[in-house]
């Protein structure tokens, strides 16, 4: 671990966006020989508000998941982009939609690097959001859940079973017609002959809907959902609650994945062409990768569910 060459990594977005940009800076800090650090809790953060660190556990040595072990590094020496100098905590930022990344909203420049060259500078700053290919499994692949969180992912599993259908549906910032989609699935022979159905939604909405559809199957859902809200979770600005909406999010994400049947569908279009929700395809993706998917939730009781699922 070199902490005389650090890279910091304030990701923004939602949980997708979050690892697809952590996996970007933690495959530059290997290649420049460089100590990764991720900071979720900036002022001037749009998503987890919280420390990562309480959430999971780095399995590289390279990789710190909080800021404040490097507290006094943020404050002094020359840092890039270079218009950071002097305190690289008290900035503000925004996402310009016309440069496409968010910007330091004085200068409006963006707060990031070139990923291609080395740096002599101590410190480099990489405040930002974007999702890239297999890059959020990537990141999934270095971490593993908080004792507490697999805790309570054993909680939920004896609530739900360990055989059960899964439903994503995501309809606030990106929306689903969900309706239609999910009449078309009915029948679909892993709901007709499933005795649990999971659902993961961010609209309370979505999930009534499936409770009436889906009446004769026992519906789960954990999530406490806003009752009207058209933010997605991970932007709603009330703290009070942080920790249990990460902790939701990120359980949501596993159990999808633990699912012996997994449905997401299209969204609708987007300012950002986006064909599907990131968290759905995460959600396949990990699904579809038992080691990561093993590695993140390292428990044997549920593993060896996982295993005997296939």
């Amino acid at each position: 671990m070199n902490l005389d060459r650090v890279v910091l990594c304030r990701p923004q977005g939602g949980l997708n966006d979050v690892l697809c940009q952590i996996e970007r800076v933690c495959r530059y800090a290997e290649r420049f020989n460089r100590t990764a650090v991720i900071d979720t809790n900036h002022r001037s953060t749009t998503s987890i508000k919280d420390h990562f660190s309480r959430y999971f556990v780095s399995r590289q040595k390279g990789v710190i998941l909080d800021s404040t072990e490097i507290e006094s590094r943020l404050r002094s020496g020359s840092v890039v982009p270079n218009f950071l100098a002097g305190d690289c905590h008290r900035y503000d930022a925004h996402f310009d939609h016309e440069v496409a990344h968010f910007v330091e909203s004085t200068t409006r420049q963006p707060i990031t690097f070139d990923f291609t060259k080395d740096y002599a500078e101590p410190l480099l700053v990489h405040h930002d959001s974007g999702r890239e290919n297999g890059a959020s499994l990537a990141a999934l692949s270095r971490l593993r859940l908080r004792a507490d969180l697999s805790d309570e992912l054993i909680k939920r599993l004896k609530t739900i079973g360990t055989h059960y259908a899964a439903i994503h549906i995501r309809n606030t910032d990106y929306t689903t017609n969900y309706q239609p989609l999910l009449d078309q699935i009915k029948n679909h022979p892993a709901l007709l002959n499933c005795e649990n159905l999971f659902v993961a939604t961010d609209d309370i909405a979505c999930l009534q809907f499936c409770r009436s559809l889906f009446s004769g199957i026992k519906i789960s859902s954990f999530s406490k959902l806003p009752q009207a809200s058209g933010l997605p979770i991970h932007q709603l600005s009330d703290r009070d609650d942080i920790y249990e909406r990460n902790k939701d999010a990120i359980l949501d994400l596993v159990m999808l994945a633990l699912s012996s049947k997994l449905f997401f569908f299209a969204i609708n279009p987007n300012r950002w062409g986006a064909m599907y929700s990131g968290f759905s395809v995460l959600a396949l993706d990990l699904q579809s990768s038992r080691k990561v998917l093993n590695g993140l939730i390292s428990r044997r009781e549920i593993q060896i569910d996982i295993d005997s699922s296939t």
